[in-house]
């Protein structure tokens, strides 16, 4: 089992400043990225911020269980033409 962490887009920076508005009601504006956080999350419960201010967008970082997957290697495929099969 391998656990690794997966970001959500939740705030995209609006300019000019420091306002930002959430990506699933672009209408609705914050004037600081503080109001922002705490919509976020007041809605969502999480706490776990990835900030990327310079890009413009503000992600929610959630923990994620995966299950290794071991594939098996597929066999190349043979040919008559060089006495393979």
């Amino acid at each position: 089992m391998i656990v690794t962490t997966k970001r959500i887009e939740v705030l995209r920076r609006v300019p000019p400043g420091d306002r930002w508005s959430p990506v699933d009601d672009p209408n609705e504006v914050f004037e600081s990225l503080t109001k922002g956080l705490e919509h976020i999350f007041q809605t969502t419960g999480n706490r776990e911020f990835h900030l990327s201010p310079l890009e413009g967008f503000i992600y929610t970082v959630e923990e994620v269980t995966v299950d290794e997957i071991v594939e098996e290697p597929e066999e190349p495929e043979k040919f008559d033409l060089y006495g393979e099969k």
